[in-house]
């Protein structure tokens, strides 16, 4: 079966460059942003997959396999500003594409992937946020290694991302 995938560019802020005609992040209702009851798997990874342009991390979409977001930070420059850069950019591609994570435009997809230069946050968020992630990206090299669909087997952790807050 051959894979069919969609690689997206997520600008500095974590907007989706080709759904610019959505409605913004803020003006979407409480009840979208059920989906932070969902883990998000990070996994340590050696090399990103390569896109048409380089990116600080990748986040990878998967349809129908557990996880279905697993955010890639490379092991030679994995940092909790990288961490929470791609979280908050897949917080904000979950409130536009919905509870179907591979479904872009009305087009489906096997895989989506996000590639992710994360940009500047909030002061509050930062000062809440990157602490915690960091605390994460230090545990990373020393969680058990196990299959990650999509990446192989590699050390990886699953985490629930922070409740946005409108």
């Amino acid at each position: 079966m051959r894979k069919t995938v969609l690689a997206l560019t997520l600008t500095a802020m974590g907007a989706l460059a080709l759904a610019a005609a959505n409605r913004p992040l803020a003006a979407r209702s409480a009840a979208q942003f059920t989906a932070r009851a969902t883990p998000i798997t990070v996994a340590l990874v050696d090399t990103l997959p390569r896109l048409r342009r380089t990116y600080a991390v990748v986040i990878l979409r998967l349809g129908g396999d557990e996880p279905a977001d697993i955010v890639l930070l490379p092991k030679a420059t994995a940092s909790g500003v990288l961490l929470d850069g791609a979280t908050r950019a897949l917080l904000h591609a979950r409130a536009q594409q919905g509870d179907s994570p591979t479904v872009f435009h009305g087009r489906h997809f096997d895989t989506i992937m996000l590639g992710v230069n994360p940009g500047q946050a909030p002061t509050s968020w930062v000062q809440k946020e990157v602490p915690r992630a960091q605390h994460l990206v230090d545990l990373l090299p020393s969680a058990p290694t196990r299959y990650v669909p999509g990446v192989g087997t590699v050390h990886a952790l699953d985490f629930y991302p922070p409740k946005l807050v409108k």
